[in-house]
């Protein structure tokens, strides 16, 4: 049966009222729709197969978005340094505030002296050698540390392909910023988010919460445009083409439009190799901007609605009952860690639940936290 077409649907940012509706991330929803079995049990209860081997591409993807944060803040100073109108003092404020909201204290003291010397920026540092060694301190006072099992996801290697990264960045184009008078101002750097969207069905209504990080909102030609970091072992037109359709900018670009107050219809994908490939000119960075419609939203909030009605609604907490997907059990190059629990009974799967793991997901489970979704 088809589904009915809302009236109306509103976006707002979630307050402390909105706690008990249910929320959803652009990975539990992608999940849901890869396979609700798998969406249900990892995202909706939290259940996972207890594994001995680390969860490298997360690990490396996390660290090095604490990496991608630490060179906006740096253009952050750069920004007010360098912009007419500015106050250079309030720049340092801000950078100071939002290192540590993201970094800490201890860890943020311990990157700055790492990339100065004295931990102070100074307008005449050279900014692509400032950023460069903060974004290596950050690697370097992470908990991450290299794996004898995987050869690419090394310290040296992001080390390498963070130096690429660098030598690609625009520093023309500055960090948004709600408030350049005030030096707690919202920036456009790691920026959480919990927004309420709602279906007006008639009489009936629906509300979930959409939540999520955005890497970076910068203002280019005077458009304010979503930048989304991504860090793959091979960058082609397999790679980013999926994303002049994918989900997650179409979601994000809402959010960011809703928490910034402008009007965002454009994102920046920026796509880093680790490690890098033997010639650079092979493709070890990539980036594009992909643009979204009304359409595109509409296309965005029927997909929302049909994962979360027909996935997680209609089979909520039951995994036993729910579609498998068997298409997707070899997904990612390897095999899905669900395929003992689907080739059994309801009686022994019930006995399964019991013996995972509970590893709570969520977005926004930490600051610290970051997961390369």
């Amino acid at each position: 049966m088809r589904r009915p077409t809302p009236d109306s649907v509103t976006f707002r940012l979630a307050t402390a009222e909105d706690a008990a509706v249910e929320t959803f991330d652009n990975t539990k929803l992608t999940a849901g729709a890869t396979c609700p079995t798998w969406g249900i049990t990892r995202y909706q209860m939290h259940k996972t197969v207890a594994q001995s081997s680390r969860a490298m591409a997360l690990e490396c993807g996390s660290v090095m978005h604490d990496a991608f944060a630490m060179i906006r803040l740096v253009q952050l100073l750069h920004d007010f340094n360098n912009i007419a109108g500015r106050d250079p003092a309030i720049g340092k404020a801000l950078f100071q505030f939002h290192g540590l909201r993201m970094f800490k204290q201890e860890r943020l003291m311990q990157i700055l002296e790492q990339a100065s010397g004295n931990g102070e920026f100074s307008p005449s540092d050279n900014v692509k050698i400032y950023a460069t060694r903060a974004a290596v301190a950050v690697l370097e006072t992470s908990d991450y540390y290299d794996d004898p099992s995987d050869k690419k996801r090394t310290i040296a290697n992001m080390e390498d392909s963070l130096f690429a990264y660098v030598s690609k960045w625009d520093w023309k184009q500055p960090i948004w910023v709600r408030d350049i008078t005030d030096p707690t101002s919202d920036v456009g750097i790691e920026i959480p988010f919990d927004l309420l969207v709602t279906w007006q069905f008639g009489d009936a209504v629906k509300q979930r919460r959409f939540t999520g990080k955005i890497d970076g909102i910068r203002v280019v030609n005077g458009v304010v445009r979503l930048e989304e970091n991504k860090t793959a072992s091979r960058l082609n037109e397999a790679w980013s083409q999926p994303f002049y359709l994918n989900s997650q900018p179409t979601g994000y670009m809402m959010a960011a439009s809703v928490f910034s107050g402008e009007t965002i219809r454009q994102a920046r994908i920026m796509g880093l190799c680790i490690p890098l490939p033997k010639s650079y000119d092979a493709g070890g960075y990539l980036e594009f901007t992909v643009h979204r419609t009304d359409n595109h939203i509409t296309d965005w909030l029927r997909w929302f609605d049909f994962i979360a009605s027909s996935v997680y609604e209609d089979f909520a907490y039951n995994p036993s009952e729910a579609p498998r997907f068997t298409h997707s059990c070899g997904r990612y190059f390897r095999p899905c860690s669900m395929i003992p629990f689907c080739d059994v009974d309801e009686a022994e799967q019930k006995l399964m639940l019991d013996e995972m793991i509970t590893e709570e997901w969520s977005p926004l489970a930490d600051e610290g936290e970051k997961a390369n979704d």
